[in-house]
């Protein structure tokens, strides 16, 4: 049977177009290897790669001012279809952070700006609290959506 997942992965992988393909594989090998980054460093050796850290209101208020063109708002739909697809096909256990990350390096090595997120979540007792990160482009969703919705975001960064 593990035959058979692995050569339905291939045979996925094989009839995406290019563009598609080099995409999916751009974010699984960027999930990988952030995967080992944060496996690996210390938390504040790692945030400093999301950008400078800003107020959760600065990160709504810079997202608000952004309006990306078509060919931009495309691009960005393709880098979460990229990173979902990854996601599913990793043999790695990826979280929300990991996604964001890598959908804020593909954006901003194609000059698309974004804005990730840090958030908590809603109504959860402090000895039991949940964190999320999530990354918007122009008010297009990227990752950790629809999760996103049950947290209140308490830091930016872009």
């Amino acid at each position: 049977m593990r035959w058979s997942v692995t050569k339905r992965k291939l045979c996925y992988l094989i009839k995406m177009d290019g563009r598609r393909r080099f995409l999916m594989l751009e974010a699984a090998f960027r999930l990988v290897v952030t995967w080992l980054i944060i496996t690996g460093l210390p938390y504040s050796r790692i945030v400093p790669r999301h950008g400078a850290c800003r107020s959760a209101a600065e990160g709504v208020e810079r997202d608000l001012s952004v309006r990306l063109m078509a060919e931009q708002q495309l691009t960005v739909q393709e880098i979460r279809w990229a990173i979902d697809v990854a996601v599913q096909h990793l043999p790695i256990n990826t979280l929300c952070l990991h996604q964001a990350m890598v959908g804020q390096r593909m954006l901003r090595w194609r000059k698309i700006p974004s804005v990730l997120f840090y958030g908590l979540k809603r109504d959860c007792p402090v000895s039991e609290f949940e964190t999320h990160a999530w990354l918007v482009a122009g008010q297009c969703p990227v990752t950790g959506y629809p999760q996103a919705a049950r947290f209140d975001a308490f830091a930016s960064f872009w």
